[in-house]
């Protein structure tokens, strides 16, 4: 062989040497580390000859198998997961397993972290921080976790799903809450158009009846006999003043049958024991009773309940407390704390030991008196309203309401909650949405509620509205409709800056109403039938509360003033 045959063969091996060599670090040719080339040493120095010993150490490199780097990649692919979930399973300190007991047991910090009780310790004495987040921590924040095994789930998806759920939830409540309004307010349009009608159509009778001098005279014979018919007389019996303190503080008025006596909401007397009570003043001879102190702050309404021997009131104020009391022993019962005042108050007649608080939020929580810590249930936690409960009234089981509910009264809208007692739920009907709401109150006898409002800029005098309070059955759904129906309104003065209250009452089964009017300062009794006003019981100050009530065969009707109770007798 010549020397330059000899040269050009060892250049071509020091060539593929070094291309197997590169294809071995990629990862591409599996060759044998201790495989040898070999050169024939006769081989000629024709170029030809040259061509076909590289062609045949060409053949010897082994080719690309691409089946195995696919498997050599999916095998590495699995090795990093389990490498990830030995790293979960392990302490990011010392980069071992962490135990369920021992030394290196499994601990988190407040952070959350987890590491080996031992790990922990030492570097939190050394550096007193979390070796993850960097959050200051001591050894005090070590929390040991007792658990076999820990393998975190992936739930972000469900939470947003359920997320997702309530909120839709959420909206669609609020919308069908809209919607019944809506609905309301459409029946109140279609109400007023057909009183308006109703009164055009009377102008347009009187109009053509002016010029038929016989039909005047019988129309004033008429008016002047239903006069006659709807005169009543009423005598003061006693004025007695409750307190001397200039700012007043008299508020709400109850009458006790049980202990024949007129409860009246006053502040104390004494400088020494300040606060607000009850002042009792016996029916029979007008003479003050007792004076049972109750709260520190205004009280704002009051309820009584009969049970076994006593009787039982219910009263609630500005100091986010309502209180339980023996108003025959004139002892405290119980007192509850609410998150914010308290306007009103009224127990359940079918069930005394449930009973019922309106907020300054306008929430309605309903107490049991059984569960002495807090209230059970919240009747409104989805309301759109957020201004205060001003009235309620408990509307009992009877015949034309086969199920029991709460009349709530807020400034701005009054509803039903009708009670659902084998869920114990109420079932939320929107009734009326009035603006500048300052009393409603109900004659759960025939039926009638009393809504009175002050003076706003679409109506510029007090307004006193008699409804009847009507229950329909929805042909489309199995559940109960209740609307308000238009009877009777009477205008009052165009002043009205007290948040007084007005009653209704029935007397020799006729319907009446009375109402304060603070222009006069008295108390008007109107006729709900023709609206026309029967009589007025004069007062030197503002009225805030009156209260009707009949003891044997007389009746009575008392009003109560910042600071004095006057008690009106029927001749």
């Amino acid at each position: 062989m010549s020397l330059f045959t000899f040269g050009q063969n060892f250049g071509s091996v020091l060539s593929n040497s070094a291309t197997n060599s590169d294809s071995n670090e990629l990862g591409l040719v599996n060759q044998e580390p201790d495989e040898v080339i070999e050169l024939d040493e006769n081989e000629e120095e024709e170029n030809g000859e040259d061509d076909d010993s590289f062609n045949e150490l060409r053949a010897k490199i082994p080719r690309l198998n691409s089946d195995s780097n696919i498997k050599d990649s999916k095998a590495n692919n699995k090795e990093n997961e389990e490498s990830e979930a030995v790293e979960e399973e392990t302490c990011s300190i010392c980069l071992e397993p962490w135990t369920n007991s021992g030394a290196h047991r499994l601990v988190c910090l407040k952070c959350g972290h987890l590491f080996g009780e031992a790990c922990i310790e030492r570097w939190i004495k050394n550096v007193p921080k979390c070796p993850q987040c960097n959050r200051q921590s001591k050894r005090s924040d070590i929390r040991r976790i007792y658990a076999k095994s820990i393998k975190v789930i992936d739930t972000s998806e469900l939470e947003k799903a359920l997320k997702d759920l309530e909120n839709e939830k959420q909206l669609r409540k609020k919308s069908e809450i809209e919607i019944s309004e809506f609905k309301l307010r459409f029946q109140l349009v279609r109400d007023e158009l057909s009183i308006l009608q109703q009164r055009y159509n009377t102008l347009m009778e009187k109009f053509n009846s002016v010029g038929n001098d016989h039909n005047n005279t019988s129309t004033q014979r008429s008016i002047l006999l239903s006069d006659k018919t709807n005169k009543m007389n009423f005598s003061q019996e006693k004025m007695i003043q409750l307190t001397d303190n200039a700012n007043g503080g008299c508020r709400v008025l109850s009458f006790s049958l049980k202990n024949l006596a007129l409860l009246a909401s006053q502040p104390s007397n004494t400088p020494m024991f300040p606060g607000f009570g009850i002042k009792k003043i016996n029916f029979l001879d007008y003479k003050l009773s007792q004076y049972v102190p109750i709260h520190s702050k205004l009280i704002r309404d009051m309820s009584l309940c009969s049970q076994y021997n006593d009787e039982i009131l219910l009263t609630c104020s500005l100091d986010k407390t309502i209180k339980l009391t023996n108003i025959t022993s004139n002892r405290p019962i119980h007192s509850y704390e609410c998150p914010h005042p308290i306007w009103s108050c009224v127990f359940n007649q079918d069930n005394p030991f449930y009973f019922y608080a309106g907020l300054a939020n306008g929430h309605v929580l309903l107490f049991d008196r059984r569960k002495i810590d807090k209230h059970v249930q919240i009747l409104n936690s989805d309301m759109s309203s957020f201004s205060p409960v001003c009235n309620l009234n408990y509307v009992p089981r009877s015949e034309n309401f086969a199920k029991p509910g709460l009349l709530v009264a807020q400034l701005d809208k009054i509803a039903f909650y009708e009670s659902n007692e084998s869920s114990e739920d109420f079932a939320c009907h929107s009734l009326l949405m009035e603006s500048n709401i300052m009393s409603c109150s109900i004659e759960t006898n025939t039926g009638h509620v009393l809504v009175s409002t002050r003076p706003t800029q679409k109506y510029p005098t007090v307004r006193h509205i008699v409804y009847e309070f009507l229950k329909k059955n929805n042909p489309e759904t199995t559940e109960s409709c209740y609307s308000l129906n238009y009877i009777q309104s009477y205008n009052g003065s165009r002043v009205q800056k007290m948040l007084a209250r007005s009653r209704l009452f029935c007397l020799e089964s006729q319907l009446y109403a009375s109402v304060p009017c603070e222009s006069s300062k008295s108390a008007i009794i109107w006729d709900v039938t023709n609206g026309e006003t029967c009589c007025k019981l004069g007062n030197q100050n503002d009225i805030l509360d009156i209260y009707p009530f009949g003891y044997k065969d007389n009746f009575y009707l008392s009003t109560l003033t910042e600071k004095q109770l006057r008690i009106f007798r029927k001749n």
